[in-house]
């Protein structure tokens, strides 16, 4: 199949996740790589120190990066990072010791030209992408969303809670795509439901129980997911914001939403796998050849899968 060439735009900080070791991250750096690898043209429209390295680093991955400049000059140098930090018995405490400023509606004027056809992701980490913004987005684009970031609030110490959002955000959104694990808050699926009410299409990822998609409150697929034993397993960072990405690759090559949750169902898999190269982070993102190869040279595990669509 042919790829229908189309540009990828993905709103949000850029992170610097500073453990084990200081390195890129974020969902706008996973999602744009992984467009980037499927052969789409990728962009971030971010804010973060004005010297960042990343910046670089993520240009050399093929991606664009329109970095708007700061309002206020206290922000110039300012890049969001992520410390996480785990007890004895594993559980996490995320630490947020910098922010970067917010995007804004006041930001427009220094936004790229962006395409009508163009797919759009936005992608807060710290709910950074201001509601007038999404508002006025909408007016000429759909959107799509991984609104992690907007349950996260920073506590005085530099802790980061979880909480839930205004679904204000989410009335000015075509499609969400989420995990559980990020409604851990709602444990009774309740503000699940509360979405699924305001948004068109939401899709809820459930780690190794597969996804769901729901369409007007409904929901119309069941997608597994695609198994990997123990020994395959290698890196599950930014294994969500691969599914999103891929999901939104593939259904704009003119897929169903059905089929595109399982063509982000096997990408996820194979990220996590380590299918893109070895090592751990975005060298683990499989190129659209890579996923090629591997349907090919393992097709009847694939045939199974594919073939189990209810």
């Amino acid at each position: 199949m042919k790829i229908v060439l189309k540009d990828f735009y993905a709103m949000g900080h850029i992170t610097n996740d500073l453990e084990p070791f200081p390195h890129v991250g974020g969902g706008v750096t996973y999602s744009s790589v992984v467009a980037a690898r499927l052969g789409l043209r990728a962009h971030i429209i971010t804010k973060c120190a004005v010297d960042s390295p990343y910046i670089k680093e993520l240009e050399a991955l093929g991606i664009t990066v329109h970095v708007l400049p700061a309002r206020d000059k206290k922000f110039e140098n300012k890049t969001t990072a992520f410390r996480n930090r785990y007890d004895k018995k594993g559980n996490r405490t995320q630490i947020c010791p910098e922010i970067a400023e917010d995007i804004t509606l006041d930001d427009l004027a220094h936004f790229p030209e962006i395409p009508k056809s163009s797919i759009i992701l936005m992608a807060p980490v710290i709910g950074e992408i201001s509601l007038d913004l999404l508002a006025n987005f909408s007016l000429r684009h759909k959107l799509t969303m991984t609104p992690q970031g907007y349950f996260r609030e920073v506590e005085k110490n530099h802790v980061v809670t979880t909480q839930p959002a205004d679904l204000a955000y989410f009335k000015h959104i075509d499609t969400t795509i989420l995990s559980l694990e990020d409604l851990a808050f709602s444990p009774d699926g309740s503000y699940l439901d509360e979405i699924k009410k305001v948004c068109p299409v939401v899709v809820c990822t459930q780690a190794e129980e597969g996804s769901q998609i729901f369409v007007e409150g409904k929901q119309i697929a069941d997608i597994p997911a695609f198994m990997l034993e123990e020994n395959e397993i290698i890196d599950f960072t930014g294994s969500g914001d691969s599914y999103a990405a891929s999901f939104l690759y593939n259904k704009s090559q003119g897929y169903s939403l059905k089929e595109a949750g399982y063509f982000a169902s096997l990408y996820a898999a194979l990220k996590i796998s380590g299918v893109g190269g070895k090592g751990h982070g975005l060298v683990t993102l499989p190129t659209k050849e890579q996923v090629d190869g591997y349907i090919k040279n393992h097709s009847a595990r694939v045939s199974s899968f594919f073939n189990s669509k209810s």
